[in-house]
């Protein structure tokens, strides 16, 4: 194939792409309208809208109204509700299955307590999928850590995605559970506008990452946002990087409830945080102290607009709003911080945002 085909190829399937973003985004659009806000033209709106109805990617869902008169407008809208996907998320304590549709709908879902055998993981996802009764055409895995580093992997496999995908007989994605999450917040949430956004998971672990010009970043990306071994405490334990004192390791569930049984209290994570009791609240309020001026610090590094919270740990509203009073305490003005619309769907939607970036806005 020539360079030039191959050029065209890539040029089809870049606008391809680019009529499904913005559906995703400014939902159902007439042809016309497509054209306009893409900048081709009719012709090439027509034909490539044509095939993407062939390719069961859209359809046509209704007519317009037209208060100018003249011919009525059809109106396109995707296909994202049906196709399903086989969310699979790891955090420290539990591993979740979920089945979804690719717009972020749950079906059903549930977990087992986190294990490293990989293969255990398999045949419970196997299981809960008979189960379900459910067919998917997908599978999205989120994990702690990178992909790419066995090191830090939660399951030791050379290739989890190939493994998935034998096992299961349908395409796999693989990515680290916080810059899905981010990815769902591009597709799904709030920060489809925003020029920059710094991610901040706080339960069971931590994680961060960030949203620039539509782009994901995160703490793979050469540590780019990694905000979990930032050093917060001098005589802190021992971190899993070697250092000591490092954010992740002060603020993670162990040190959290060591913590709290030194004050009496004998509760798990979710629990703690949003208990009443004072002393769980002292707790989590310490462990704050650590995390606000490094949050702060990250994004003044990354200059973000804006700071999205996430995780098991912010749940309650107090907690934010203290959050938000420490990291006043060093500058004047409001702390940019907000919950994510998404943080109740955490445990699947960055598995399902994954793929749907993959196989569903890419792979035309």
């Amino acid at each position: 194939m020539s360079h030039q085909g191959m050029n065209v190829k890539n040029l089809r399937r870049s606008n391809k792409s680019l009529i499904l973003y913005l559906l995703n985004k400014q939902g159902d659009m007439s042809r016309k309208e497509l054209a306009l806000r893409t900048g081709l033209t009719p012709a090439a709106v027509t034909k490539l809208c044509a095939e993407l109805i062939e390719g069961g990617y859209i359809r046509e869902c209704g007519v317009a109204d037209n208060k100018h008169g003249g011919r009525p407008e059809i109106l396109l809208t995707l296909r994202l509700c049906e196709r399903n996907v086989l969310a699979v998320n790891a955090e420290r304590n539990r591993v979740t299955f979920s089945v979804c549709d690719m717009a972020g709908g749950l079906k059903c879902t549930s977990a087992i307590n986190f294990t490293t055998d990989v293969d255990e993981v398999v045949r419970a996802a196997k299981s809960f999928l008979f189960e379900s009764g459910e067919r998917v055409q997908a599978i999205g895995v989120c994990i702690i850590g990178s992909p790419d580093d066995a090191e830090y992997r939660v399951w030791q496999c050379d290739d989890l995605a190939a493994k998935f995908t034998h096992e299961f007989g349908v395409t796999a994605v693989v990515d680290n559970n916080v810059r899905a999450f981010a990815e769902a917040e591009l597709l799904y949430g709030d920060i489809r506008d925003s020029k920059s956004v710094l991610f901040f998971k706080w339960g069971p672990g931590v994680g961060s990452s960030i949203v620039a010009n539509g782009r994901v970043f995160s703490g793979n990306d050469s540590g780019v946002a990694e905000i979990g071994h930032y050093i917060v405490r001098g005589d802190g334990q021992r971190c899993r990087c070697g250092r000591y004192g490092c954010l992740e390791t002060e603020v993670s569930e162990e040190a959290i409830l060591q913590m709290a049984k030194t004050k009496g209290l004998h509760m798990g994570l979710a629990e703690l945080a949003v208990s009443d009791e004072r002393a769980a609240m002292d707790v989590v309020d310490d462990r704050l102290s650590l995390i606000a001026p490094a949050l702060l610090n990250t994004a003044t590094i990354l200059n973000a607009n804006e700071v999205v919270l996430f995780g098991t740990m912010f749940s309650r509203e107090r907690t934010r709003n203290k959050l938000a009073e420490l990291i006043g305490g060093y500058y004047t003005g409001s702390a940019p911080l907000a919950i994510s619309r998404l943080n109740d769907k955490r445990n699947h939607i960055g598995a399902v945002a994954i793929c749907a970036e993959k196989l569903f806005f890419n792979a035309q």
